[in-house]
């Protein structure tokens, strides 16, 4: 079994039904300029607390979380402008990592905080 398999396995173990949601673009086209619908994209995630070893190591507040993502069915790749809801709470998305062996995507590892 492949790292990726593992990887989606736990997070879908210990993870929860979870969906990003991305902003519509700006249409300038029209007149006024419009904003498109939100699209949303479901997925498995795994929201944890962060170790203390890695608040210190990096710019990590007391209120940041982790949100383990599996890349399995995920369409999109998500990034900062994305929110996230798990289990009825709302997440920012503050920073985004795609974990990865000799170039393949894994999952992601994703900063969050409550919005």
């Amino acid at each position: 079994m492949g790292l990726s398999k593992i990887a989606s396995r736990l997070i879908a173990k210990y993870g929860e039904a979870g969906v990003f949601e991305r902003p519509g673009v700006l249409d300038e086209s029209s007149a006024p300029p419009t904003i498109g619908a939100s699209t949303f994209h479901p997925a498995t995630i795994a929201v944890v607390n962060y170790e203390l070893a890695d608040r210190e190591s990096v710019n990590i507040q007391v209120n940041h979380l982790r949100a383990l993502t599996s890349i399995e069915g995920l369409g999109i790749e998500p990034s900062n402008g994305d929110k996230l809801a798990v289990a009825g709470r709302s997440y920012s998305i503050l920073s985004v990592e795609r974990i990865t062996r000799r170039g393949v995507a894994l999952f992601y590892d994703i900063q969050v905080v409550r919005s």
